[in-house]
């Protein structure tokens, strides 16, 4: 192995005091070899070509180089090249990385007192690993990488398959996967064309087998001596790439020759279990039962969006000589569903036009995409049947069962079959974890412009539209399937000029969508509840109770701008209106506007004094305003109006539990949740209360029903991992944890998901790393009053472990935990519980000194 050692003049002294103590023949450094005379560009070429790593040694002056950035600029050339190398990120001062540099990075020495040997100790280590396993990121394909290592290892494997888009990257990753996996690897590679049959294959491999050219032969003669070739090859320890072997299969994806030749060789050798052949093709194809067992497929999937970004970025530097914001190269990544030759051409493309200009009028993107189309989907031979379902899948462009695609298609089952596969085996499509048929993103505008083209896509639309229908009757009405489907069905009726229909699916079921609408807006889906809403408002715009509901579910998003515009627009219809004169109330209230929030809650009890969600309401008021006994005289009042109103009872046992009285909180939340057991939310208030009262198994098992009533409640699910952890059950908070940060969908409960697994580092006796994202939390002014406390708690333990062994640490310890506790009390929002017991801690400490 051999790594490129990139630097700046200023940082030469530690290099080379890296390279001196590394092995001569491993690294490449500029002042050790470059020789008077030498070409210096060839040279710097000549040795990131050879090298198998690319080590930046990233500091202040390396990301002022212009030599530095020449020579990353050819390492990622090299990188997205056929004999891509490791790129390893040393830093050697806090100077910030670039976004394209992030993925790679491999060691930091910024607070070294060593870093000549830390270094040389890293990369000791990493040089003498066997290519084999080694999984450092090469354009993201780790897990592909992954999968072709098992099926190497694997003794029938004779033949490596990988299958996707024209330019997705195959033929790359069957190269990185030879250098990783086989040190030294010697490759013959051909590639596949219309003009390249058996006769071109055997002239190409004779001629890498003996180092002559072939006469000429056709036929027989040409397999013949395909034959011969691939044996000379194999034996002397070769490996075989060919290329875009699609080219070598029919219509219907049968192996045509020389394919069914390579096939039968690479099943007859023994050496090839040791050193498969490597194919790749955009069709899987169809070989029998006996070749199937030695031919083993890897999916090539597209990049994800991380490291798009940082390709667009790459490329955007590498062509106009500047840096591009990140938040630019993030927000155009994400529409290019992953394709590397994408990520090249978007690049030009934001120089042109500026990333903010794309994403708010994508036509050149969407003509980006329509030209990717057309070349993944090249030449391949896709069947009518086929191109009929990817045109059906682009035009519903929803997930839909089966039955409705064949319906849609006009398929009977064995056509419909026949479609699949070929739709499939070309890479078209594919089938999603729910089981749904999908076709990909990047090819579904092309196939939508087909399916207009036709003269018939009218008639299409509403056979499509027919399907859909039907299958829209067997939906109950309130669930999400339903809301998600309504529309497509609405939009193909009108594709197929059959406007009187489609207006008569949405008109129809009006009332059933309202209720739906209100049910999912109780029960907290306010995503959901907004879905409905918005169908509902397309019949009938001028819906007061709906444009009432969706001003609540406005308020509840904090999108405060569009509540007052359609609270405002609701007044001047109705200004009198006891609804909408407590939407805007509760809008203060939610705001945090107290005091003009209660004057308006006021004034409906003044027009109607048992309107009980007023009454509710201003009891909220003023006890945000630290009028508790007000307060809870407002909520007597409600009870004895509704006295099993579930809300104002929550309002209640919250009042009680923020104030001490648990007793008090818990009747309350009890006579709560008997009035609505189905609550998730009143479950949740029982389990604070519960564990605010000591209680904490039975707080468990009521945290563990709330999240069981909605599991995709963040609040829930937050508040089970916190007892999870607090009764010593971390092994389940892990699991939980995972499940609540694919549910964090702003910075809010992102923080809460960090803070969480702080605790979990904290409790499992990882000070450090516990510690190090705690202050991340504290120095981006999140979270602060919980970050502080769990501050204060490390730094305790801390203490505790020093105390016996170093007193001046330790003093300094307990005076940052005592600054730390300051801090948290001095946040508005901080348990004061938490801070008394923080505090008796300390003192106890300082007491036994």
């Amino acid at each position: 192995m051999r790594a490129f050692l990139s630097h700046a003049s200023a940082d030469k002294q530690l290099v080379l005091a890296v390279h001196d103590a590394l092995e001569p023949l491993t690294t490449w450094l500029d002042r050790a070899e470059l020789e008077l005379g030498d070409l210096f560009l060839e040279k710097i070429e000549d040795g990131i070509r050879n090298a198998s790593d690319f080590v930046l040694f990233w500091s202040k002056a390396s990301a002022a180089s212009e030599f530095v950035r020449l020579e990353v600029h050819m390492a990622f050339i090299q990188s997205l090249e056929s004999r891509a190398i490791r790129l390893r990120v040393i830093r050697l001062d806090d100077t910030p990385l670039p976004l394209r540099l992030k993925p790679f990075q491999y060691l930091s020495v910024v607070d070294s007192s060593d870093p000549v040997s830390e270094i040389v100790d890293a990369l000791q280590t990493a040089l003498a690993q066997p290519t084999r396993g080694v999984r450092h990121r090469f354009l993201d394909r780790n897990s592909e990488l992954g999968r072709i290592e098992e099926l190497i290892n694997d003794a029938e494997t004779r033949l490596v398959l990988l299958r996707g888009f024209q330019g997705i990257g195959k033929g790359s990753l069957a190269h990185e996967a030879l250098r990783r996996f086989f040190d030294g690897a010697s490759v013959v590679e051909v590639t596949a064309g219309p003009s390249v049959g058996p006769s071109e294959l055997a002239l190409q491999l004779h001629q890498a087998a003996h180092g002559t050219v072939l006469g000429e032969v056709s036929g027989v003669q040409a397999l013949a001596a395909v034959e011969s070739a691939l044996t000379t090859i194999v034996a002397r320890g070769q490996f075989i790439v060919l290329r875009n072997v699609h080219h070598w299969l029919d219509g219907e994806r049968e192996v045509e020759e020389p394919l069914g030749t390579v096939i039968k060789q690479a099943a007859l050798h023994s050496e090839t279990r040791r050193q498969p052949i490597f194919l790749t093709s955009t069709r899987v194809p169809r070989v029998s039962p006996d070749a199937s067992q030695y031919l083993s497929t890897v999916q090539v999937q597209g990049l994800p969006d991380d490291h798009m970004s940082s390709l667009v970025s790459m490329w955007f530097e590498l062509t106009q000589g500047s840096s591009l914001p990140p938040e630019q190269g993030r927000s155009v990544a994400s529409l290019l569903h992953g394709h590397p030759i994408a990520a090249k051409v978007a690049s030009t493309l934001i120089a042109q036009f500026g990333a903010e200009h794309l994403e708010q009028y994508p036509r050149e993107l969407v003509a980006l995409q329509r030209d990717l189309a057309k070349t993944m989907i090249g030449d391949l031979q896709l069947s009518v049947a086929a191109q009929k379902l990817l045109e059906v899948l682009s035009l519903i462009a929803v997930p839909v069962p089966s039955r409705v695609l064949v319906d849609a298609s006009g398929f009977d089952e064995e056509t419909f079959q026949d479609a699949v596969a070929g739709a499939t085996g070309a890479g078209l499509a594919e089938v999603t974890d729910t089981g749904h048929l999908a076709i990909h993103p990047l090819v579904a505008d092309y196939f939508w412009r087909s399916h207009l083209d036709s003269e018939d896509y009218r008639e299409r639309a509403g056979v499509a539209g027919q399907a859909l229908e039907e299958h829209l009757a067997t939906i109950p009405t309130s669930s999400a399937t339903f809301v998600g489907l309504l529309p497509v069905a609405v939009r193909l009726f009108a594709l197929s000029g059959d406007m009187a229909r489609a207006y008569r699916i949405r008109g129809d079921l009006v009332g059933e969508l309202s209720q739906a609408a209100i049910t999912h807006y109780n029960r907290r889906q306010y995503a959901l509840a907004e879905a409905f809403i918005e169908q509902i408002l397309v019949a009938e715009p001028q819906s007061w109770r709906m444009r009432l509901y969706l001003a609540r579910i406005r308020i509840r998003q904090r999108r405060w701008g569009d509540a007052d515009s359609l609270i405002e627009a609701l007044m001047a219809e109705r200004p009198h209106d006891i609804g909408i004169q407590h939407v805007r109330g509760w809008r203060l209230l939610r705001g945090e506007r107290f005091e003009e929030a209660l004057q308006v809650f006021l004034t409906i009890l003044i027009q109607r004094e048992k309107h009980v969600a007023s009454l509710r309401d201003a009891a909220d008021c003023l006890y945000s305003l630290g009028r508790a006994p007000e307060a809870l005289e407002f909520l007597d009042r409600a009870k004895r109006v509704e006295s099993d109103n579930a809300f104002v009872l929550d309002l209640e046992a919250r009042i009680y539990q923020e104030l001490g009285d648990y007793e008090r909180a818990l009747t309350a939340a009890n006579l709560a949740v008997i009035r609505s057991p189905a609550s998730w939310a009143l479950r949740h208030r029982r389990a604070q209360i519960l564990s605010s009262s000591g209680r904490r198994q039975e707080a468990l098992a009521e945290a563990q029903e709330a999240v069981n009533l909605d599991p995709e409640q963040f609040t829930a699910r937050s508040t089970l991992v916190s007892l999870l952890l607090d009764t010593g059950a971390r092994d389940e908070a892990r699991e939980q944890l995972s499940a609540l940060q694919d549910r964090a969908v702003n910075g809010r409960e992102k923080q809460v998901v960090d803070h969480l697994a702080a605790r979990g580092l904290y409790l499992a006796g990882d000070l450090d790393a516990a510690l190090e994202m705690v202050e991340g939390q504290i120095r981006r002014r999140r979270n602060l009053a919980p970050s502080y406390g769990l501050l204060v708690q490390i730094r305790l333990e801390q203490y505790s472990r020093l105390a016996d062994r170093s007193t001046a640490s330790a003093a300094l310890l307990l005076q940052q935990a005592k600054r730390g506790l300051a801090d948290c009390e001095a946040q508005p929002d901080h348990d004061p519980g938490i801070v008394e017991q923080l505090r008796r801690r300390i003192a106890n400490l300082e007491a036994s000194k």
